[in-house]
């Protein structure tokens, strides 16, 4: 019995040796993980989400979206910076924020301008649809004398169903942003979708063409525990920025028209290449003889590939598409050996069939054939000879 009870305390000491160990090593493993994740990270941490917010392209931007103190989850349940906000949608009498501004400043461009605005989608039981500003369905979903406050969302909206544990349909309420390109007038650019219904197109003067959006369900829950009081009725206006540059419409348009990532690369190298001078300097030193040997060393070596790649492109292109290439180059193989035999007189190359005199010491009068015709073998080779 005491041998039981032994093997029983020994069998526990050998658990707890080995749970402590476990607890050692993933608290050794999260503390690195820790540490990894506090060193200094860059500012900008996601190009496009950058591009986006309010130091990006887009105007009536206040968001921060792209930095790394508002990507990065360096420890669980860490405050971060306020994201900030984005401009409602045009109201029913087709006003949004962005028109006094669009139409005194922002179209000075020929290129028009893009922003980001935030919309609220309803769909009735019979399934029209309405877009409309967070307030106008505050407005919509508070009138005591048609819904009440105690009743879900999904009891008025949409078409939303359950079978065999598997959603079907729609809360019939969304929350959504989309990116809205304005263009110049000159550019006679319109969308033809329908104004009223999507509150896009002729708005204040300016066509307003949504290029890429990203909606989805807000929880159905009782009209009374609706946030109002919060400018996106609750919702995490970050999760749907990010969802809406995930989308291909958006990726279209900030990596194939917009060569986001292609433009950091190109600054990235023209500072790598022109900003030497700085390094290692003081604000009162000045190394003339090494400045100037690093601007003329990057000069000579950058973009070689470009510049070959930049001139077989324009050969390619100014080159008649009847040329035959390859009689292009026997041509020009025959151009220049007619030009360099008339540069070196014949008897230098030996053309007019006679023997110089420094020609005459590479004369071998050896005989490297015997009688049969067959190569003649060294001494080093009559020895291998069977």
């Amino acid at each position: 019995m005491a041998q039981k009870v032994a093997a029983i305390h020994d069998s526990k000491k050998h658990a707890e040796v080995f749970l402590a160990a476990m607890m050692q090593k993933e608290m050794s493993g999260m503390t690195n993980r820790i540490i990894q994740n506090l060193r200094p990270l860059p500012h900008v941490w996601d190009l496009k989400k950058y591009a986006i917010s309010e130091n990006g392209i887009l105007s009536f931007s206040d968001i921060k979206s792209g930095r790394a103190a508002i990507e990065v989850d360096v420890v669980e349940g860490a405050s971060k910076p306020a994201y900030g906000s984005i401009i409602d949608c045009p109201n029913n009498r087709l006003f949004t924020l962005a028109t006094p501004q669009l139409m005194v400043a922002n179209l000075s461009s020929s290129k028009g301008v893009m922003f980001l605005e935030k919309y609220v989608r309803t769909i009735t039981k019979e399934g029209r649809e309405q877009v409309m500003t967070v307030k106008e369905f505050e407005q919509l979903i508070t009138s005591p004398r048609r819904f009440d406050e105690n009743s879900k969302l999904s009891d008025y909206f949409g078409d939303a169903t359950v079978l065999n544990g598997e959603f079907y349909g729609t809360i019939g309420v969304k929350f959504g942003v989309r990116l809205i390109y304005v263009p110049h007038p000159n550019l006679e650019i319109s969308s033809n979708l329908d104004t009223a219904k999507e509150r896009v197109g002729k708005i204040g003067g300016h066509h307003h063409i949504p290029f890429a959006h990203y909606e989805h369900d807000v929880l159905d829950k009782a009209i009374k525990d609706i946030d109002f009081d919060d400018e996106n009725m609750g919702e995490d206006l970050k999760c749907y920025v990010d969802k809406l540059v995930e989308t291909d419409d958006f990726k279209f348009i900030f990596e194939t028209i917009i060569k986001t990532t292609t433009f950091s690369s190109l600054f990235g190298i023209y500072s790598y290449y022109n900003f030497f001078e700085s390094i290692g300097l003081g604000p009162n030193e000045v190394d003339e003889h090494r400045q100037k040997k690093i601007k003329n060393k990057w000069k000579r070596k950058i973009f070689d590939a470009s510049k070959n790649t930049l001139k077989k492109q324009f050969r390619s292109t100014y080159r008649s598409d009847d040329d035959d290439f390859e009689a292009s180059k026997q041509e020009k193989k025959q151009f220049d050996a007619k030009w360099l035999s008339n540069l070196l007189p014949d008897s230098y190359l030996g053309l007019d069939g006679s023997v110089r005199w420094w020609q005459s010491v590479r004369i071998v009068d050896v005989k490297p054939f015997n009688i049969d015709g067959d190569d003649c073998l060294n001494d080093f080779q009559k020895l291998f000879k069977d």
